[in-house]
């Protein structure tokens, strides 16, 4: 069962039609998929689009069988910007997380348990009285996953998650999402994240998905990669075998 499709979808910023055009993707239940591509590629109006913050000039989008911004999807779709920091807004940590969950008319004891449960999936419990903005790059990065986690999403949109952390809280991030139920897509320029954790890769460039397949098919493609102005670090092409830098 596809829970996240897009057939034909163009949209461009101020009617433009050239940041996407004709691009068509679909997510299967419990299905991990990495998004990869240049930067300006769309990656993050691809998600924008997904959360119905736009709309498209084109195309069809379909979510858990409804439109964006239906009313039913309400908790069911989480989205973690690039910039998570922009997505606190209260006044501590735990009133962020809190904030999706009450905001669905949970009880106040659900609302307490889920906040904790999301705040220990990530590694930040204890942290509860912070204020947000008071808190490092990949602290807040963590705090922002953690409010989606609250709501128990079925459709998870990660953007850059790993920037701003290091190595031990991307293990643990890696760890988190590895075990998350329901469809993930996770947009980065981590290719060694997404390549241990994605049951799949689609490439994204001039506006269409130029090529999927599994991380070792697609990683392992570097002309398909060199087409889409895209590299392997080192480390990359040491994992995959292809020799020397």
């Amino acid at each position: 069962m596809s829970v996240l499709v897009l057939e034909n979808i163009a949209f461009g910023w101020n009617g433009d039609r050239r940041v996407l055009s004709d691009l068509s993707f679909a997510l299967e239940a419990g299905e991990s998929v990495g998004l990869i591509g240049p930067n300006g590629a769309g990656k993050t109006t691809l998600f924008l689009l997904c959360a119905g913050i736009v709309k498209p000039s084109a195309g069809r989008i379909e979510l858990l069988g409804a439109a964006p911004g239906d009313p039913s999807l309400r908790g069911k779709v989480g989205l973690v910007f690039q910039n998570a920091g922009e997505q606190l807004f209260c006044t501590t940590v735990a009133e962020d997380v809190a904030f999706g969950p009450r905001n669905l008319g949970l009880p106040a004891e659900e609302v307490r348990a889920r906040v904790a449960e999301a705040l220990a999936l990530v590694c930040l419990a204890g942290v509860e009285s912070r204020a947000p903005h008071h808190m490092s790059g990949g602290e807040e990065r963590k705090a922002a996953l953690a409010a989606a986690l609250a709501m128990r999403p079925e459709l998870l949109l990660l953007d850059e998650p790993t920037s701003d952390l290091d190595s031990r809280s991307r293990r643990e991030l890696l760890d988190v999402v590895r075990h998350l139920p329901g469809g993930k897509v996770i947009a980065s320029h981590d290719f060694e994240f997404l390549h241990e954790l994605c049951d799949r890769v689609a490439v994204l460039s001039d506006g269409r998905i130029r090529g999927e397949g599994t991380p070792a098919a697609v990683f392992g493609d570097e002309d398909l990669l060199a087409r889409c102005g895209l590299e392997l670090s080192r480390g990359m092409r040491a994992l995959l075998g292809l020799g020397r830098a």
